[in-house]
Order: structure tokens, then C-alpha cells, then sequence
């Protein structure tokens, strides 16, 4: 029989399968929503960008915006650039010419001046969308600016905590998030370091 002890650790509600883009869902403030997003998207021919600083639920909301976009008729096509990265893979953009795909970049600041001139070339001459992620606006319209506040990393905490709040206070949170400077995906690693420990701390020896 598996101790409950050992099963609060193994189940630490900070791990990435639990915070990651998908698992986590984005907030909406109370006067913006997906379908808001989504028709401005759409009113700018499907072009435009979500622009916020590291940590503050740009992936997220992508994650978000691209199952809303299935259920508008759309075809969504995700690339991911890290940093160093800055053209697109080969075959990011060598697709089949259908006029309801939005191609999709996460970190569309990885890229030259060259390479995002030539990617909106491309992106006009086959009818396709472009929604991409960026810490400032790069020449597309700006759908949305990504924020992060104390009380709302609260929110997050208590909402992946479940029936283990004991382990980290509502104080922790707000501490964790002054320590990393507003960027959520750093406090929540924080926080899963401080999990860890704590419960960890009340497993019989």
C-alpha cells in the first residue's frame, strides 16, 4: 500500500506536466476574452501579435487561442524558436497552400530583420495567417499584451495546490513572485522547489 506522504511528493503540483502551456490555463482579465481575441485576429486578416515579457502566459494563451481557432475552421501550425534560433526550420513554411492555416510562431523575436520580411512575403503570397508571440511589437498588430500580478499568481497556486494548500501559503506565493520579478514560469519553479522540501520534510523516516 502507497503512503499518502509518498504520494503528495510524487505528485508535486509544480511539475512541468502540470504547468506547462495546455495543462495550465490562461486567465482572461474580466473585460478581455478568447472570442474577443480571436475577432481581432480575424479583423486583421488573420495577422497579428501577442506581445509580453518572459513569464507572463504568452505560450499559454497561444495554447489557448489555437484550439479556438480549430473550432473557427482553422489550421494552426506551431513553431517554436529558442534563442540563437533565428531563422525559421525548412520545412516551417513549405506546406500546402491552404488559406485557412495560421502559422504559428512562439518567439518570432528570434528572428533577423531579413527572415521575418521574407516570412510575411511568404505568408501574403499563400493566403495564411500569423499569430506570433514577442517581448515587443515587431511590425504585426498587437491582439494582446500578456501581464502578471501578484494576486494572480495566487489564483494559479491555489487553482494547481488542490487539497495540499498546507504546503505553500498565500505569502509564499507573493514572496516568490517579488524574488522573480513578475515572471510566472520562474515562480512556479520556485514554488516547486519549496513544495518538495516541505513535503518531503513530513514523510515518516
Amino acid at each position: 500500500m502507497t503512503d499518502s506522504n509518498d504520494q503528495i511528493v510524487a505528485s508535486n503540483p509544480f511539475a512541468t506536466r502540470f504547468t506547462r502551456p495546455g495543462a495550465l490555463r490562461y486567465h482572461f482579465a474580466p473585460e478581455v476574452g478568447c472570442d474577443r481575441l480571436l475577432d481581432r485576429l480575424a479583423a486583421e486578416g488573420w495577422r497579428g501579435a501577442i506581445v509580453g515579457p518572459h513569464g507572463s502566459g504568452k505560450t499559454t494563451l497561444l495554447s489557448t487561442l489555437e484550439l479556438e481557432l480549430a473550432a473557427r475552421g482553422r489550421v494552426s501550425h506551431r513553431v517554436t524558436l529558442h534563442a540563437g534560433q533565428h531563422q525559421l526550420p525548412y520545412n516551417a513554411t513549405h506546406r500546402a497552400a491552404d488559406p485557412r492555416l495560421v502559422l504559428v510562431i512562439d518567439g518570432y523575436e528570434q528572428l533577423g530583420v531579413w527572415p521575418r520580411w521574407r516570412l510575411s512575403r511568404q505568408v501574403q503570397a499563400k493566403g495564411w495567417g500569423l499569430l506570433v508571440t514577442c517581448h515587443s511589437p515587431l511590425g504585426l498588430p498587437v491582439i494582446h499584451h500578456t501581464t502578471t500580478d501578484p494576486e494572480l499568481a495566487v489564483i494559479l497556486v491555489r487553482e494547481l495546490l488542490g487539497g495540499y494548500g498546507e504546503f505553500i501559503s498565500d505569502d509564499d506565493v507573493r514572496r516568490a513572485f517579488a524574488e522573480q520579478e513578475g515572471d510566472m514560469r520562474e515562480t512556479l519553479f520556485t514554488l516547486y522547489d519549496i513544495y518538495e522540501l516541505r513535503s518531503r520534510a513530513t514523510k515518516p523516516r
